[in-house]
């Protein structure tokens, strides 16, 4: 687990860096119009491909870890035939259904943006290969490997694009809207492409015998995907409803503040992906000692920092979009900041309670929840949205995120007796734990197999 947080820290670092890279690059090379109308389709894209992605990425990450506890390498190998062949066969069924009707309508019916039209056949292409690319990624974490698992997350795309951008920025000075998307897609692709090969060299899943889906595999992955769907809209749909409703302009500044404070879930998304496996094997083994253990002091670790910074953005948030977006109408979205920054602050406090409950075999609770937390919402922001603007969206899916994480919490506290929220007392036993590690020989910490023969 210290290795493999390590890999993930040095991820999420580069993500959140090349995002930064990425935004203050479009800012300047795109009209705050275009700017706007970029920022409604990367959110689609997310969403969107959180719906191809079928909840397959969770399985994969759940079965495989169990697979290891067992000992069950050639089931590893059958487990992720089996997602990997379901996940391309979903992936481009949606793409046929997107570019051939679905995207036309979405863009002249709903978002009313001629633009957005104009791209419709890379949007569809970006979408499938983020979703195909997190399926893939999770089957390197499934078996262990963090650092794989890690550089193909998010760094790998991020690097190449904030590359290409920072090539037309130097050449150009200048870009299309229709440019970006592309180079957006571009490097989602080149990442997948990657990904497909360095994980046929550790698992041998191009070569028979092959394994084909089953329907025990979407039963499980059923309610999941509904869940993870919520959740995604529940941190995304506030820009994709501002795009129905309000001018572009406006979706820039809600936009701005909303990828900074994206940056702030960084800890829990390191969190997760550091215990995700290990929660599924100490539930398998029936460790509860040490599964309580896990659950509570990782996400204290990384979640303080954070709380310190929520704290210096809600004091200096007009500063640093100015800095961060280079013009002074990007601080107009200051509010905004300190509204979503009190709202993520509340999920942090939470800890990592929605991935415990997938990981116990508890997603129907996670898929109640966060069907009641969505539903709220959107009801609840159409309600504001024409008198009170991006502010009364702001607040909608602020409380919405925190409630459904302090929700989780509670039921992992009645329903598995395990305490998931930051408490900061624990951080005295980091030393002892570092220790105990630093004792361990070499090839016990290593994290599990590189290679499946």
């Amino acid at each position: 687990m210290a290795s493999g947080g390590v890999w993930v820290l040095l991820s999420r670092l580069v993500v959140a860096a090349t995002q930064v890279i990425t935004l203050g690059l479009l800012a300047r090379l795109l009209s705050p119009g275009d700017m706007g109308v970029y920022f409604i389709i990367a959110n689609f894209v997310i969403i969107a491909s959180t719906f191809v992605q079928m909840g397959i990425p969770q399985v994969i990450v759940k079965r495989c870890a169990e697979a290891f506890e067992t000992g069950g390498r050639q089931e590893v190998k059958a487990m992720m035939q089996r997602c990997l062949l379901l996940a391309t066969g979903v992936a481009f069924s949606c793409l046929l259904i997107f570019n051939f009707g679905l995207g036309q309508w979405l863009a002249t019916s709903v978002f009313h943006s001629e633009k957005m039209l104009g791209v419709i056949p890379f949007i569809g292409l970006w979408l499938v290969a983020m979703a195909l690319q997190r399926s893939v990624g999770e089957a390197f974490r499934g078996i262990h490997n963090m650092r794989m698992a890690s550089i193909f997350a998010g760094a790998f795309s991020g690097i190449v694009m904030a590359l290409a951008f920072g090539a037309i920025a130097f050449w150009l000075g200048t870009c299309t809207l229709e440019q970006a998307v592309w180079i957006s897609f571009g490097a989602m692709a080149l990442s997948l492409l990657v990904a497909f090969v360095s994980l046929g060299r550790s698992v041998p899943i191009f070569r028979p015998p092959f394994s084909l889906p089953s329907r025990s595999l979407a039963t499980l992955a059923l309610p999941i995907f509904i869940a993870s769907l919520g959740n995604i809209v529940l941190t995304r749909a506030d820009i994709w409803l501002l795009g129905m409703y309000v001018a572009d302009d406006q979706v820039a500044l809600y936009g701005a503040a909303a990828r900074v404070i994206g940056l702030l879930g960084t800890p829990m998304l390191i969190a997760v992906a550091i215990t995700a496996p290990v929660i599924a094997q100490l539930n398998a083994r029936g460790d509860r000692e040490q599964l309580q253990r896990i659950v509570q002091l990782v996400p204290t670790f990384l979640a303080m920092p954070t709380l310190v910074v929520i704290g210096g953005l809600v004091l200096w948030g007009d500063s640093l979009l100015s800095l961060l977006y280079g013009d002074v109408f990007y601080a107009g979205a200051s509010n905004i900041l300190t509204i979503l920054a009190i709202g993520q602050a509340g999920s942090l406090i939470a800890g990592v309670s929605i991935q415990v409950l997938l990981m116990t075999n508890q997603q129907q609770a996670v898929l109640r929840i966060t069907l009641v937390c969505t539903l709220a919402a959107i009801v609840a922001a159409l309600l504001v949205v024409d008198q009170h603007g991006i502010n009364g969206i702001a607040v909608v899916f602020a409380v919405a995120i925190a409630v459904q994480a302090l929700a989780a919490m509670l039921v992992c506290r009645m329903s598995l007796g395990l305490n998931t929220w930051v408490w900061p007392p624990l951080l005295r036993r980091v030393g002892a734990i570092a220790a105990l590690l630093r004792n361990r020989p070499a090839r016990q910490r290593r994290q599990g197999s590189r290679h499946i023969p």
